[in-house]
């Protein structure tokens, strides 16, 4: 152990969704819980944590037995050896094999291992001795040795966080998120998506009082996105399928695919082994034997991610085992560096861990996995949060609903706690009223009181609130998650000048990023909150501070957090060297703020500006256009002028010859860009829009049948053979348009035609039939090709054929019932890196060669059709019936 290495073989899972869709349910379902434990079953608060709730054995997902005392690190027995004059026979029936030389720890009855009697793993000082159940005479209890060595090698722990479905609690989930964690996304099959959700403590004043449930379903796939990286594991469950048919599942999930964009569909349909592997239960209703069946699907699914999706192979050293069960023996929630640097110190020399590098490093490990809180270098190292689910439950007690907090506080602390629930300002009287002890749960909260200034001090550096100063002697703080003040845009005085309009946009919603931000402008920045008659300038939307005699304000609306500096009308004039500075801090604090998003994000926001139509413009879109442009990301109909620089000089320094500059060398990117989006819309959204159509009357099954008995079958190329006999599998996703069109015109019967009576003719202005469409999607698509050479496509070019598509696509959402015009104005607004824009350009131009091989090689063979009818056609006659050979 001093000298050896062990692997850490663990993952993390996180159960999220909507309150009472049945989380906890599904989670004691996979324990294996019985019917009438699970009927028991209260809504979570907050978060539930269970460490290394299952196992991975064998290709098998096994429920742990005993919760209590399961070790991180385990070192196995094949790999752990031991000196000959250390081992000594127990009298217990754990004799080790003395005939093995190598001295490898022997294996008892019912294969146990059997550690020496009197390891030299403690110190003999009993006098130092710490007061814990590990220490038998001053050793390590065969008991500990036992549960330290790990007598099933390469098995998995997975540990499992259940969170809370209540939006009140989310401020507290993304401290947990991380890169290595797969997820389970529980929804219930009796919402409709686009019913307002009606979650459960809902506040009537909140920004979710409103959300549907497609809308909770995007915000927590955005989330995994946002905090996991892209390619985060997520499993998708549906629950309440009790009385249910396998068509109204299949409904159901066909809706759910429908609304989900289709990079969506194609990142969850990853995890999937099976395409059977559609996963909803009836979990309450259903008998033992059954329910052990229909889940066995979910279990395989959980243990091919936790297998071969993660990187659950960490090697950390053997002696780290020792530490490790010494702190969980304390049975402390938190405890002082110093007393784990005492812990350290009872080790004998050899095996301890070096107090300055390496207890950090060590502490630093279990942070990373989320089952310690612990920063290095930092006020709060004084203390170790170890109980991670204590820790929850003292924010989750802070934020509760009025129908949860103790009735002691509903009573004498009532008008505190509803001025705290309105503005997020908590007073310390009121802290120690929500804590108060309790006989439910007298342990928790008399450790909450006694642990008040460390744990204040951890959630403070978890941004989920901020010291705000003293009140009667006392400190207060504020949480900005409980804030349901609504911004008045009254506080910006008349003809005060402000900045243009700096965005930070995320790929989720940004509610819970933008009230860490507030907290970090105030404990970090030390930016003074700006004041009115009605107190502080602090909003469930928006933050007001005072800087350099600047106006700041932060807004946060849906994905962007958005900043803007303003003066007062006596100032009139923005230094745009503190506007800068400003921009900067801003930027910077989202960079630390989003060090815990997964690197795969970069970062997890893009930094832009918003025009006047409220449009938002990707900063490299925005530096490659030239002064005075039409914004390249407002709808047409709503064109206006973008002035670049204006736009800009508050948030860079430049200078408007540098400006210029810089126009010029890049103005010949944008006409590569509009080619690249004519590109992505046509391959990706005019392309699926066929194959829809064409689905719409005949079923990837049956298509190479169809098609068969076709004369076009004769003209089939190898590879379109091919695609037509894989569609069984595959459906219709690797068609192009030259297929589908060619499918459409000659096999389909049902679908419109276009309004000339025949296939081959461009559409009038007024003809507007499926078949017109059909039509003007080949037209785009020739042209397309048709400058690939260049592969650059003009501003007048753009927007014309940007229009044309637009209304395309909008006939089609009608005629199809599908979403295309989203995934048009998503590209358009979209700012493409030069290689994405290369990987486009190169898909046209193969398209176009492979076009140009079938038309020399038509070319060709209607020349040699053409002597052939020469050969045959009589000598000095006319054969009117002769064009049939061709």
């Amino acid at each position: 152990m001093r000298t050896q290495k062990t692997t850490v073989r663990h993952a993390r899972g996180i159960v999220v969704g909507c309150a009472d869709a049945g989380k906890t349910t599904l989670l004691y379902s996979l324990m294996g819980k019985r019917l009438e434990e699970m009927k028991k079953i209260k809504s979570t608060r907050g978060l539930q944590v269970y460490e290394h709730i299952f196992s991975v054995k064998d290709e098998s997902l096994i429920a742990t037995e005993n919760l209590s005392r399961n070790p991180l690190i385990r070192v196995p027995k094949s790999s752990l050896t031991v000196k000959n004059d250390l081992i000594e026979d127990s009298p217990q029936d754990m004799a080790v094999n003395t005939e093995n030389e190598t001295g490898e720890l022997g294996v008892g009855k019912e294969g146990t291992v059997k550690p020496p009697v009197n390891p030299p793993y403690i110190s003999e000082d009993r006098s130092n001795s710490v007061s814990s159940n590990a220490l038998v005479a001053g050793t390590l209890s065969p008991e500990v040795i036992e549960k330290i060595l790990d007598a099933q090698e390469n098995e998995i722990s997975v540990s499992m966080i259940d969170f809370a479905g209540q939006f009140a609690y989310y401020a507290c989930h993304q401290i947990y998120m991380r890169s290595d964690a797969f997820y389970i996304l529980v929804l219930d099959m009796t919402k409709n998506f686009e019913d307002v959700s009606g979650n459960q403590e809902q506040q009537p004043r909140s920004v979710f009082s409103t959300w549907t449930y497609k809308r909770y379903i995007e915000f927590w796939l955005d989330s995994i996105k946002l905090f996991s990286g892209p390619e985060a594991p997520v499993l998708i469950v549906i629950t309440h399928a009790e009385g249910k048919t396998e068509d109204d599942i299949e409904k159901f999930f066909e809706g759910l695919w429908r609304l989900l964009p289709r990079e969506d569909r194609l990142w969850l349909s990853e995890f999937s082994s099976k395409e059977e592997d559609e996963f909803a239960f009836g979990l309450i209703e259903m008998n033992e034997k059954e329910k052990l069946q229909d889940l066995q699907s979910l279990k395989n699914a959980i243990v091919d991610i936790v297998s071969d999706k993660l990187n659950t192979k960490i090697p950390v050293p053997s002696s780290w085992a020792l530490l490790e069960h010494l702190l969980k023996d304390t049975g402390k929630p938190i405890i002082s560096f110093d007393e784990i640097q005492e812990l350290n110190k009872k080790l004998p020399e050899e095996y301890r861990l070096e107090s300055n590098k390496e207890v950090p490093h060590f502490l630093s490990f279990f942070h990373s996995h989320g089952l310690f809180l612990y920063f290095h270098g930092e006020a709060t190292r004084t203390h170790v949060i170890l109980g991670i689910q204590w820790f929850s439950n003292a924010f989750s007690k802070l934020i509760a609903d009025k129908k949860h907090i103790n009735k002691d506080c509903r009573r004498q602390h009532l008008e505190e706690w509803e001025h705290f629930n309105q503005t997020g300002e908590l007073y310390s009287t009121l802290v120690d009223a929500l804590w108060k002890d309790e006989k439910s749960d007298i342990h928790n909260t008399v450790s909450f009181i006694r642990y008040k200034n460390e744990l204040m001090a951890y959630m403070e550096r978890l941004r989920m609130l901020v010291t705000i100063g003293d009140i009667d002697n006392a400190t207060s703080w504020y949480v900005p998650c409980m804030n349901k003040k609504e911004f008045d845009q009254n506080i910006i005085k008349p003809n005060s000048e402000g900045s243009s309009i700096l965005c930070f946009r995320f790929i989720s919603f940004a509610m819970f990023v933008f009230y860490r931000l507030v907290a970090y402008c105030m404990s970090s920045l030390k930016w003074n909150v700006a004041s009115d008659e009605d107190g502080k300038c602090l909003f469930q939307t928006a933050a007001v501070f005072e800087y350099k005699n600047h106006t700041v304000m932060l807004r946060i609306f849906n994905k962007d957090i958005q900043l803007q500096v303003i003066v007062e009308p006596s100032s009139l004039v923005i230094d745009t060297d503190v506007s800068c500075e400003i921009g900067s801090l801003i930027h910077n604090a989202l960079n630390e703020l989003t060090k815990i998003f997964s690197e795969k994000t970069n970062g997890g926001f893009q930094r832009g500006y918003k025009c006047q139509e409220m449009s938002f413009i990707p900063e490299e879109e925005l530096c490659r256009l030239n002064n005075d442009i039409q914004c390249p990301c407002c709808p047409l109909g709503r064109k206006h002028p973008v002035d670049v620089y204006e736009t800009r000089r508050f948030w860079e320094k430049m200078r408007t010859s540098d400006f210029c500059f810089a126009m010029a060398s890049v103005a010949d990117l944008s006409d590569r860009s509009r080619f690249a989006k004519l590109g992505m819309a046509t391959n990706d959204v005019l392309s699926q829009a066929c194959r829809d159509i064409l689905e719409l009357e005949i079923h990837p099954s049956h298509i190479f049948n169809k098609v068969k008995a076709s004369p076009v079958f004769k003209r089939m190329r190898p590879e379109q053979e091919h695609l037509l006999l894989d569609s069984k599998n595959s459906g219709y996703q690797n068609f192009d348009i030259s297929l589908t069109y060619t499918l459409i015109r000659n096999v389909c019967s049902k679908i419109p035609k276009p309004s000339k009576g025949k296939w081959g003719e461009e559409p009038e202005t007024g003809d507007i039939t499926v078949g017109d469409d059909i039509e003007r999607i080949r037209s785009i698509r020739n042209s397309l090709t048709a400058h690939v050479c260049s592969a650059s496509t003009s501003q007048t070019e753009f927007d014309n054929t940007w229009l044309l598509i637009s209304d395309i696509c909008q006939r089609l959402e009608t005629f199809l019932g599908k979403k295309y015009l989203d995934k048009i104005y998503f590209i358009q607004k979209l700012t493409l890196k030069e290689e994405d824009e290369d990987a486009i350009i190169e898909k046209v131009k193969e398209e176009c060669e492979r076009e140009k091989s079938q038309k020399d090689m038509l070319h060709s063979l209607l020349s040699d059709m053409q002597d052939i009818k020469m050969i045959l056609k009589p000598e000095g006659k006319e054969a009117p019936n002769h064009d049939s050979y061709s």
